[in-house]
């Protein structure tokens, strides 16, 4: 399994437009390491095929805390949306992510 360095993403109210509604920027909550696994048959008949198409998996050390600060991850190149933490082991978290096509 290959380890790359991730940048996990928040967003930050930096105002409002005309109507009231906020306008966000991307802001940096934290540098980890993660890497991206594949997805086993037994998640693929769980999940379906059109979720894990879709979908990739995520396992990185970074804790709950910054996980939950976070809606986005920069990892390999690709920027990635965080979808949910499906899982926390004692040293890893493992996290659904789906590839953004148009980043900001």
């Amino acid at each position: 399994m290959k380890f790359y360095d991730l940048i996990l993403y928040g967003k930050v109210k930096t105002s409002e437009d005309e109507l009231g509604n906020p306008i966000y920027k991307r802001d940096e909550v934290a540098i980890n390491k993660g890497a991206l696994t594949q997805w086993t048959k037994e998640d693929v008949d769980v999940l379906g095929r059109p979720y894990t198409e879709n979908n990739r998996k995520l396992l990185t050390q970074a804790s709950i805390e910054v996980l939950s600060a976070s809606d986005e991850v920069h990892i390999n190149g690709e920027m990635y949306k965080i979808v949910s933490i499906a899982q926390d082991f004692i040293r890893w978290r493992l996290c659904h992510i789906r590839k953004l096509n148009h980043v900001d």
